[in-house]
């Protein structure tokens, strides 16, 4: 009696096969009902000869044609008969795994799909080849038993995965990050000779072993994976194949399992390696192809490698374009990554900066129009390689990064993608991304504290104050985030204070920041508003003033409930060790940083002033130990250390060769600090000119 398929394919057009035969070659389409079809050849056709059904497991991208759970899938021969198969797994994205029987020494199948209406299988594909994992999430208790652990497996849910293993081992999960996850493992393994076999487990939680459908080896419960071979049973087996069944219940912590044995002959029990298990075949998916259609254009994406910056993985995948049929010369490419970025490359690598799902879309440009084909690919670590522990340089996934369009990138990318390019001291790159970011209409908060400041830094130490200060006021204008774009105001007003030295400005923009942001600020933000105000006073020479504001800001957190002075010594005792001893400069920077922060009226003292003025002679910043020197002495000039100050500012002005502002420096000294022991040897080398 002939099936509904077999009724269905008399009455096709003869027509509709004429044509499919002629765009695909020699080989027919087995049902124009299904619309799409991907080669599958597999290199080794060496048969098991292990009685039953050969094995054959691939995966492909179904560019969205399958069904959701993949039931319109089959399989066939080349010439068109249909073989029994399974679908594994669907999913993450666009993707699927088979499995399907081997037929004989044939190499080339097909994968059939795109079907929304397809029947459902005659057959159950009979698996009785290598290891099948199949992972569900699980929360449970402690099964003590083996029906417990069948019960468990049963209800957990959803199904996580479903693979062939090179053998009963794990060290992790292959398929995510869940560690609450029931396992099943069945296994085929060949007994090289008929004897007494010891077979031996260990696991993270509980495991049962069984063997030919047997219960041999109970290890139920809550515990660690077990250090030796206590749990062990013996068995005798007849020579050839034979079935490892074993459930694994993990509750937490990393999923670890191991089925180890000693074969008769042998002195040690050891893991069963992957060679004692019965072959799998491995096929290879071809292109995509579309009935009726003679030219059609297709990819598979390719998890090429990733790499670890700032606490994070990136994920690398590689794309190559391709034409299926005929009339494919000549095409030009378009890529949509999906993530606001494109190409025009007919093969290219591409970082993804956040997992998740990105449809991602080839088109081509043909003389009678365009082409198109979509997969959905969901980025993540590789959960089955991450053990192997080989990463790519972080500079090139930060080449690739650096030819992204900032404007256009996703703004959860923002932040980690200009972190690539950082690290890899990309400077032109970073500036580069930085203007491209600013042309948003709308700025993200997270990726202007990512870019912005570091861009400002680096316009900064490149003499491009005014851009500088640019790329800080424009993204406080566009920012989302009232607190955001205060702090990039303030520290606009800082570089106009400091660099520019225009305290009318900078207190200009430190006064918007009150009207604007002034009930939405943060107490950290609020603060750091009050201190840059204190440092106008203080630049003004007013010292009233500026030790009022900076009253009003109060002690940095690091102040805490340590000893003040204990603390001030600690700042000033690393500032010294590292200007003079280490050379340090970048350490002595910081620890004067956090100084200032955490006692921002000790500006006004002199003695942080001094201990700055000699870390920027140590690094050459001349004048500006002139102006620090010049501030303090207008703003406290009975401070204990103007003196000191003021004798650094005239090595500098020689530095500088500056003799004339060598001179009246050391006449200042002279005037405004007559009891200082400096101003006698002010005195004497004004003297000697």
């Amino acid at each position: 009696m002939r099936d509904r398929y077999t009724a269905f394919c008399v009455k096709i057009p003869l027509l509709v096969l004429l044509c499919a035969s002629a765009a695909w070659g020699a080989d027919p389409w087995w049902n124009p009902k299904w619309r799409y079809r991907r080669e599958i050849t597999i290199e080794d056709t060496t048969p098991t000869r292990l009685g039953g059904t050969d094995i054959i497991s691939v995966e492909i991208a179904t560019g969205g044609a399958a069904k959701p759970d993949g039931s319109d899938i089959r399989v066939t021969t080349s010439l068109g008969k249909e073989v029994v198969s399974a679908v594994l797994m669907v999913g993450p994205g666009d993707r699927a795994r088979l499995a399907f029987e081997k037929r004989g020494a044939l190499k080339r199948y097909y994968a059939y799909l795109g079907n929304p209406g397809a029947p459902p299988r005659k057959a159950v594909l009979p698996i009785h080849r290598g290891v099948l994992l199949e992972t569900r999430r699980c929360r449970t208790d402690p099964p003590g038993k083996l029906d417990d652990a069948r019960k468990i497996f049963q209800k957990s849910g959803p199904i996580i995965g479903r693979r062939f293993m090179d053998r009963m081992f794990l060290g992790y999960n292959p398929f995510a990050p869940d560690t609450a996850i029931a396992n099943l493992m069945t296994g085929y393994v060949m007994a090289p000779k008929s004897g007494e076999y010891t077979f031996s487990c260990s696991s993270n939680n509980a495991s049962f072993l069984l063997v030919d459908d047997k219960l041999l080896i109970s290890n139920g419960g809550w515990h660690r994976p077990q250090r030796d071979i206590r749990k062990n049973a013996k068995i005798n087996l007849k020579s050839g194949l034979h079935k490892l069944t074993f459930y694994h219940i993990n509750r937490s912590s990393t999923p670890v399992l191991v089925v180890a044995w000693k074969a008769p002959g042998e002195k040690r029990v050891r893991v069963i390696p992957p060679a004692a298990y019965s072959l799998v075949h491995t096929g290879i998916a071809g292109l995509m192809q579309q009935i009726t259609k003679p030219l059609d254009i297709d990819f598979s994406p390719l998890h090429a490698g990733e790499t670890f910056a700032a606490d994070r993985y990136y994920q690398r995948y590689s794309f190559a374009a391709r034409a299926v049929g005929r009339g494919g010369k000549g095409l030009k490419w378009a890529w949509d990554f999906g993530d606001g970025q494109k190409s025009t490359e007919d093969a290219v690598d591409h970082v993804y900066i956040t997992d998740g799902t990105y449809i991602v879309t080839l088109t081509a440009k043909a003389p009678r129009g365009e082409l198109t084909r979509t997969n959905r690919i969901y980025v993540s670590r590789p959960w089955d390689r991450v053990t192997h522990h080989k990463l790519d340089n972080v500079k090139d996934h930060a080449a690739i990064v650096a030819t992204y369009d900032f404007q256009t990138l996703r703004d959860d990318a923002v932040g980690p993608a200009f972190e690539l390019l950082k690290r890899s001291e990309l400077t032109k790159d970073m500036i580069r991304a930085c203007t491209a970011f600013l042309r948003r209409k709308k700025l993200p908060a997270e990726g202007v504290l990512a870019i912005v400041p570091t861009a400002s830094d680096l316009l900064l130490k490149n003499a491009r104050t005014d851009n500088a200060v640019k790329v800080l006021l424009v993204s406080a204008d566009r920012c989302d985030s009232p607190e955001v774009a205060a702090r990039m105001t303030i520290m606009a007003a800082n570089i106009v204070l400091n660099v520019v030295r225009d305290d009318k400005e900078a207190m200009k923009l430190l006064t918007r920041v009150q009207s604007r942001y002034a009930k939405k600020l943060t107490a950290p933000t609020a603060r750091n508003l009050q201190i840059g105000t204190a440092d106008v006073w203080r630049a003004r020479g007013d010292y009233d003033k500026a030790s009022a504001a900076y009253k009003t800001a109060g002690f940095g957190p690091e102040a805490g409930r340590k000893k003040h002075p204990i603390l001030r010594g600690d700042f000033s005792r690393h500032v010294e060790s590292y200007t003079q001893t280490s050379r340090n400069y970048e350490w002595a920077e910081q620890y004067i940083q956090r100084w200032r922060q955490t006692f921002p009226a000790d500006k006004l003292d002199g003695y942080l002033s001094l201990l700055t003025a000699r870390l920027w002679m140590a690094q050459g910043r001349y004048a500006e130990v002139t102006i620090e020197a010049d501030i303090l002495a207008r703003v406290n000039p009975a401070s204990n250390c103007g003196a000191q100050l003021l004798m650094l500012a005239v090595q500098a002005y020689r530095k500088m060769d500056k003799p004339d502002k060598a001179a009246e420096t050391l006449k200042r000294i002279v005037d405004k600090f007559p009891e200082s022991p400096l101003a006698v040897k002010a005195a004497e080398t004004l003297k000697k000119k």
